[in-house]
This record gives C-alpha cells, structure tokens and sequence, in this order.
C-alpha cells in the first residue's frame, strides 16, 4: 500500500507540471515531416542514448523490443518527463527556446509462468503504453519584397502525434523470444499561413490567412524477435572417465534483437480554410473552406537491429543500427509533397552498477549510464539531409527494494548552417521514475 500511495501521489505532482510547460519541442526542424519524433527509448534507455533494442532489462520495461518483455518477472510501472533548452542560429538570426512534455507512461507485467520452472520464467508478459510519436511547435517570420513593396510573413504550427500501444512478449525457447507491439495514433497537426503587406498607401488594411488541420487515426504493427546466449565464458574438466563437469561458470551474455515497424497507411483528415482578417482588431470578416477530405498518410518502414554483451548486474555495453525507409523520393502530407530520402541511425552506449548487493555503499548500488549516438534523417532542408549528433549519460538510483529514479541527459547539435541554413545546439534532460512491485497476485489467505 505505501508504494500504491507513493505512485499517487507521483501521478498528482507529474500532470500539473506537464500542463504547466508548453508540452512541445520548438524547433523550425519540425516543420518537416511529421515533426519532431520522439523514439520508444525510456529514460533508463536514453542514458545509453536510446540503445536497448538488443538490451534485455530485468528491472526497467524494455519499451523498444516487445520480444524481451519476458525478462520482467514482476509487475513494472514507468512514468517519465523531458525538458529541452535549444538554441537556434543562422547567418542572420539567433534565439533560444526552453520547453517540457510527459514523456511515457508505461505499464507492463507477465501473464504467463511455466509451471514446470522457477516463477521467474516468464512465458508470455504484456504493455500498454502512452507517449507521443511527434510534436510540432515553430513560429517564424519572414520579410519580402515584392513590387517594392514590403511584404511579411508568418508560418505557424503546433501539435503532433500521440500514440498508445499494447505489446506483447512471448518465450519461444531459452534462447528465442518473439514479440509484437500494435499501436493507435491520434490527434492532429495545425497551420496557419499568414502575410501583411505594409503598404502606407493602403487605407484598410486585412491579413490573408491559410489555417490547415491534418487529423490522423490507424493502426501500426511492429513484429520483433530476439536471442540470446547465457554462459559465456564457462571452463570444463574432462574426468578420466569422460565426463564433462562445471570448472567455472561462464557469467557473460551476448543479446540479439531485431524491430520492423511496418509501413502503414493511416487515414487522415485534411481541412483548409482561407479566412480573412482585420489588421487592428484580428476579427475573422470571411472564411472559405477550400479543402475538407479523407487523405492517406504513410508511415515508413523501419528496421532496427540491436546487440549487447556484458555480465547482468554489473556492466553492459550495446549497440542499436535503425533503418528507415519509405521506398519513394517525396512523400504527401495533407496536399504537399516533400523530398525524402533513406534515414538512418546509430548508437553506442554501455551501463555499469559498482555492486548491485552492496549495503555500506548507496553509490555502489547505482547504475551509471553513457552513450553517444548520430543520425541522418529521412527529411530533407535546403535539398540536404538533418544530421543530428549527441552524447548522453544517466544514473538510476535505486530506491526502496526494487525501485528507482532514473535520469538521463543529452548534449548535442542538430542541423548545419551551410547544409540546412539553420542549426540546433540542445540540451536535453530526461526524467523518470520506476516501481517494481507484485501486482495481481491471488491470495491465499485472509
């Protein structure tokens, strides 16, 4: 019951801050695409700068494989936040931005044991979860001439994707596990497209403005497997009659994970307006629905494969490679086409705990986390791919018996001021708490 009322009273002091911050990434990059993905990695994850599709947890959700679900034997529950500083430059302008978003909410538990083994052998275990997919938020302004006269104009945007999913884990043998996760997408991308025109000799002024929506909805499923290899490492004797006995035992594991999330045509509702606009008082004075209809949006392929190696509660280092694809050189959102091309992504972090059983030392007993990883996005600016490198690291402090506090940070740039025109320097801190804890048991006595 404490850790019922613990987790309660986490929930109450975690919405109120969500909705106090401005719950998206301001970024003029999310103006491409979808916006600003956010990725499955949870903060525990991002410490080893998003690597864990081949990292099997015991202690956290393993929110980016559903194939090494069945590694939790014990009922998890994670809930995170993010908060970002940028700052945004180009030849002409600078500025900063700091904002703040919920992050995860995850819950995830076996369904399944074995009968004939331990009650940690988990056959089948299942979660359910809430994040975003992609946040939009930009608001820039431009001043151009036309006929010699000067024109300004305003780009805004906000919003993004949200995503809640149920995934599920299933042990195959000891050495394979297969997964599957299958998440719903909602909510909705709005823009508005605006110009004064600042002519003296123009007597009533009015603002032309192109308020768009693009309103999604459909499903997504991604297949997972993965392998694993205990005992590395294990000395034998040969007896003189032959036999092979235990000399040493092998405490390293080598883990292999693969994700495809498949390419899915989501249904999507595109509705433009053009409205016309007092200069001095904002009042609407016409609109005209020019767009109102059913479009399809295409999600692409992605393919992610993962590995680790190291000895569990001690130190682990692992390795993620993801490959997105949508097999075509533009892609429609809404009525625009844009240029894509092949994205990509490769990460390298490692974890290590002192001594997870140590009882005179509370830092023994913390997992320090570093990592550092680079990305080409699929998207393009100025007919040249986002390239976004950074380093991160992270603690997890343990609190009460299974439980802990999990913090992770990010520093790096996104963007180049030759290649897209504009770049990012970004520093990002991550959030989040973990509680372990035996859920749905069935008792035995009163």
């Amino acid at each position: 019951m404490p850790r019922f009322k613990l987790l309660i009273l986490l929930l109450v002091l975690v919405f109120p801050v969500c909705h106090m911050v401005n719950g998206q990434s301001s970024s003029p990059f999310s103006s491409v695409g979808f916006g600003d993905t956010s990725g499955d990695a949870l903060t525990n994850s991002q410490g080893m700068a998003g690597a864990g599709v081949g990292n099997p947890q015991i202690w956290y959700l393993n929110n980016q494989n559903p194939a090494l679900l069945v590694n939790n034997s014990i009922t998890v529950f994670q809930a995170g936040i993010v908060g970002e500083n940028k700052h945004i430059s180009s030849d002409t302008i600078k500025g900063s931005t700091r904002d703040g978003n919920l992050n995860y909410l995850v819950l995830g538990f076996p369904v399944m044991r074995s009968k004939n083994k331990t009650p940690n052998y988990v056959l089948w275990a299942t979660n359910l979860g809430l994040m975003p997919y992609s946040s939009v938020n930009y608001d820039t302004k431009s001043i151009d001439s036309v006929n010699g006269i000067q024109v300004t104009e305003f780009d805004r945007a906000s919003g993004g994707f949200n995503q809640f999913y149920w995934s599920n884990g299933v042990r195959i043998n000891k050495y394979f596990n297969v997964g599957l996760k299958m998440a719903t997408y909602f909510s909705s991308i709005i823009s508005d497209y605006s110009n004064v025109v600042n002519d003296p000799n123009q007597i009533y002024k009015f603002v032309p403005n192109v308020h768009e929506s693009l309103s999604i909805k459909g499903f997504r499923f991604t297949p997972a497997m993965s392998f694993k290899k205990d005992s590395i490492g294990a000395k034998y004797a040969i007896d003189s009659l032959g036999h092979k006995t235990l000399k040493k035992p092998g405490r390293y594991v080598f883990n292999f994970g693969l994700t495809y999330d498949l390419q899915s045509n989501l249904t999507a509702n595109f509705n433009q307006v053009v409205e016309r606009k007092d200069f001095f008082t904002g009042s609407i004075l016409q609109v005209d629905t020019t767009a109102d209809r059913s479009v399809k949006v295409k999600f692409p392929h992605r393919v992610t494969a993962g590995v680790s190696f190291g000895r569990p509660d001690k130190w682990m280092i692992a390795s993620d490679f993801t490959f997105t694809s949508l097999g075509t050189s533009t892609i429609k959102i809404g009525i625009d086409e844009r240029p894509v091309q092949n994205g990509w992504r490769l990460c390298l972090g490692g974890e290590f705990t002192p001594d997870v059983r140590s009882f005179g030392s509370y830092f023994k007993r913390v997992t320090y986390r570093a990592g550092a990883s680079t990305e080409e996005s699929m998207y393009l600016v100025n007919g040249n791919p986002i390239k976004d490198f950074g380093i991160n690291f992270g603690f997890s402090f343990p609190v009460n018996r299974y439980s802990s506090v999990d913090v992770a940070f990010r520093s790096g740039q996104r963007g180049d001021k030759k290649m897209n025109g504009i770049e990012e320097n970004y520093f990002k801190v991550y959030f989040g708490v973990t509680f372990n804890d035996q859920w749905f048991i069935k008792r035995k006595f009163d």
